[in-house]
């Protein structure tokens, strides 16, 4: 009777012990693939560069205006601004005018700094015409001032002259000073400042220049501008 009463026991401790461990065993957690993890996470990666990459390829096209449009300067209407002033090309030569400047934006938000009536878009830049209205009598343009010379060069390797200038200005409605060189060869280039700040010349398809490159740097009191080949030291108390 002792024995089969020990027996008993035996075989239920057993049980609830199978019981425990197989209760321990269904309330274990199980451990997330460590591979799945990693796909996930790339693929959550890769989803993000394919949205953000035409945003950026866009942004870098935006702000790109194309050599065919002539542009020039470092930004209208002042350096840094994403509108550039547009020469003689046979994309614009259709709105150039005399009494008129055309300038090229990349963006909806540039053109609405401007004030002028956009004429056309090309290859995505929107092209603004703007007056050159009369100043008022308060702002009249100087008369031109002669007899200065400056130091310029026709052509790269060519030898620097003493070339004549006419200044005049408040030259259009933003004040801008034009400064008229005559270069060696008897013909001129029309430089625009801002104050002392160079941002343009005038170009013609005609003798190349619509495709030259305007740069500026500064030499003591004076800004060496090259517009492709020529070459022109404007001291600042010309244009002041």
């Amino acid at each position: 009777m002792t024995r089969t009463r020990l027996a008993g026991l035996l075989t239920a401790t057993a049980a609830a012990t199978v019981v425990a461990g197989c209760g321990s065993t269904s309330h274990e957690a199980i451990p997330s693939s460590p591979s799945s993890a990693v796909t996930s996470s790339t693929a959550t990666s890769s989803a993000a560069a394919t949205h953000s990459t035409p945003a950026a390829a866009a942004a870098t096209t935006a702000t790109t205006i194309p050599a065919a449009l002539a542009p020039f300067g470092n930004g209208y209407p002042t350096d840094g601004s994403p509108c550039r002033r547009l020469g003689e090309s046979p994309q614009t030569s259709q709105w150039l005018d005399d009494s008129t400047i055309l300038v090229g934006c990349p963006t909806s938000a540039a053109v609405q700094t401007l004030n002028g009536t956009v004429v056309g878009k090309v290859n995505g830049i929107t092209i603004i015409s703007i007056p050159l209205a009369k100043p008022s009598a308060s702002a009249a343009p100087s008369a031109p001032a002669q007899g200065t010379h400056i130091a310029c060069a026709a052509t790269a390797a060519g030898p620097t002259s003493q070339c004549a200038t006419e200044v005049t200005k408040n030259w259009g409605e933003d004040k801008t000073t034009l400064v008229k060189v005559t270069k060696p060869d008897g013909t001129t280039r029309s430089l625009f400042f801002h104050g002392t700040t160079p941002y343009g010349a005038d170009s013609a398809e005609s003798d190349g220049s619509a495709g030259f490159d305007f740069t500026v740097s500064r030499h003591g009191g004076n800004s060496v501008i090259t517009f492709g080949p020529e070459r022109y030291i404007v001291p600042d108390a010309l244009v002041r």
